[in-house]
């Protein structure tokens, strides 16, 4: 039965990457076999019935971006994404859309749905972004090894998430070390 499912899932993953977006299984027959031909006398046959529905290509893409305080676009939104309008139904692209999306560091979630109201073939998809706070500044604890010698201390981290309005994540941080009153440090990094 494990093995039936399996397949079952396999099949209609298969459908759903090509354009059967509502694809479906209907039954499974399995029929035993009696015989007394050692060879096939264990055996069952097992008839898989599925309803694939329509063939789909995606529609409109619509970008819905709750809190927009940074003004982020929806083109920039759009360029994640691995399908165009037009193309044949895949529900792998559409999740390996979603991994795109999220890998920026602004994005805090990523849902897609399909829209209720698509007509035809086409399937219009709605995308809802939700964003994190474009800046946060972090307390830090750290301690380090440095020339045989350890250093405790404290600093403080800055992240802006959209640097330059794009993809990209700025850090600062500046901690200060120390050993002894002999032996102490002041550490300023940036990425």
């Amino acid at each position: 039965r494990t093995k039936i499912n399996l397949e079952i899932g396999r099949v209609l993953t298969l459908l759903q990457n090509n354009g059967y977006a509502y694809a479906k299984k209907e039954e499974v027959k399995v029929a035993n076999i009696f015989s007394t031909n050692p060879n096939i006398a264990n055996k069952v046959d097992v008839e898989l019935f599925f309803n694939t529905g329509e063939l789909y290509y995606f529609g409109t893409t619509n970008v819905k971006i709750a809190k927009n305080k940074y003004d982020i676009t929806q083109s920039y939104i759009k360029r994640s994404l691995e399908y165009k309008e037009g193309d044949t139904y895949s529900r792998r692209k559409m999740e390996s859309s979603q991994r795109k999306i999220l890998s920026n560091a602004i994005i805090e979630s990523a849902s897609f749905d399909i829209d209720s109201n698509s007509s035809g073939d086409k399937l219009d998809i709605n995308v809802n972004i939700s964003i994190r706070n474009k800046y946060e500044i972090t307390p830090e604890v750290v301690g380090y090894m440095i020339g045989n010698r350890f250093y405790g201390g404290l600093g403080v981290s800055f992240y802006d998430r959209f640097f330059l309005n794009g993809s990209r994540v700025f850090n600062i941080s500046l901690r200060g070390l120390a050993n002894s009153v002999k032996y102490n440090r002041l550490e300023n990094t940036a990425q």
